[in-house]
């Protein structure tokens, strides 16, 4: 993030608008991610958490 005086910008890899998240497709997201957390053994837990904490932060911003 780069802030001016009279200018923000951030660079980011993903941008998604609150009105364009289906809170429903959130919530699904959140149990598998979930589910493969729980599951353990031959699951990548990087990419779990980062999928759970995805789901997370999509269903937060769908209630602002």
């Amino acid at each position: 993030i780069q802030i001016l005086q009279e200018e923000v910008t951030v660079l980011a890899e993903s941008v998604e608008w609150p009105d364009e998240i289906d809170a429903n497709r959130a919530k699904e997201a959140e149990i598998r991610a979930r589910r493969r957390i729980e599951e353990g053994s031959g699951v990548d837990m990087n990419r779990a958490e980062l999928a759970l904490k995805r789901a997370l932060i999509r269903q937060s911003m769908t209630r602002i």
